[in-house]
């Protein structure tokens, strides 16, 4: 399976040194956000998020519910892919170059990040998705998603073409719906 590698202004949507993370810090962040991202429970939840937003976006007569429930799993799994996927260690913690970058080895907390330093990093990066959305869509695409998920994958290509768009925006703009949580209670952030 490919594996979904999103560049996207990476450099300049990384968590510096300066920024007060340390390297294990921004990797046991990272971790745990591909962690708890690519549950069964969370990719429900962001389907919840996504699915009204994003079918008054669509076109009337598109099924929007359903096929946003078939794709968005692939989808989830791909953005949050703990090696490579754009909440990875190896994209949100970038430019720490001293910082060896580990695939996902744990599941747990991540005690001891400044809350201030864990909404700041994530709220970052989810302003930079609005920006990076057509390479990011581009690279989801180059993974050979729609292979896996039909036999049409002209269709598929297409429908991923018509629902990504308004799925980045909703996540680029979510930030008060989980981040604050997030980072209070899996990451377990020190105020």
């Amino acid at each position: 399976a490919s594996v979904l590698i999103i560049s996207a202004t990476v450099s300049a949507s990384a968590i510096s040194t300066n920024d007060g993370l340390t390297c294990k810090q921004c990797t046991d962040l990272a971790n745990t956000l591909c962690s708890m991202a690519t549950t069964d429970q969370a990719i429900k939840a962001q389907y919840n998020l996504l699915k009204e937003y994003m079918c008054e976006a669509l076109p009337e007569d598109f099924p929007c519910e359903q096929e946003l429930y078939n794709y968005w799993h692939a989808v989830a799994i791909q953005i949050f892919n703990p090696e490579n996927g754009y909440w990875s260690a190896n994209q949100l913690c970038d430019d720490l170059n001293e910082c060896p970058k580990k695939s996902l080895d744990f599941l747990g907390t991540s005690a001891g990040i400044p809350c201030n330093l864990c909404t700041q990093a994530i709220g970052y990066h989810l302003i930079l998705i609005d920006g990076s959305k057509d390479k990011i869509i581009a690279e989801i695409e180059s993974t050979g998603i729609c292979s896996f998920l039909t036999t049409d994958v002209e269709d598929c290509l297409a429908n991923l073409e018509m629902m990504l768009p308004p799925a980045l925006n909703r996540l680029a703009n979510s930030f008060d719906l989980w981040v604050p949580f997030f980072c209070q209670y899996p990451v377990g952030c020190t105020e």
